[in-house]
């Protein structure tokens, strides 16, 4: 797990996952492009990388804390303690998303080499 709180500012990393994304990995991806795509290529990673995150959650999640999560994800989307709410109901969910955040980024990487 690497954690990078130097860029957990960023409003498009205020997610309730964000000690578990390799942050420079993601700078380097967008990095690579021109200054003008960065930032919709930013949010487009973003939202592959919640995508990814609520697939699992969802398909983990005993389907009765499903309107909990979604209720919690609402009011709390950029707190890390939803984290561990999930750490609660769901066995070993923290190295599942970070398998699962790490394989994202992976073929987000190919499409944009």
């Amino acid at each position: 797990m690497i954690v990078n709180h130097a860029h957990s500012h960023h409003p498009s990393r205020a997610v309730f996952y964000r000690s578990i994304v390799d942050w420079s990995r993601v700078d380097a991806m967008v990095s690579r492009l021109p200054l003008d795509q960065r930032p919709e290529v930013l949010e487009l990673v973003m939202s592959c990388l919640d995508h990814a995150v609520m697939e699992c959650v969802f398909h983990r999640l005993d389907v009765d804390r499903h309107h909990t999560f979604l209720v919690l994800c609402q009011d709390r989307y950029h707190d890390e303690g939803l984290l561990e709410w999930l750490k609660q109901h769901i066995d070993d969910i923290e190295s599942e998303l970070s398998s699962i955040i790490d394989r994202t980024k992976t073929q987000i990487d190919q499409v944009l080499e």
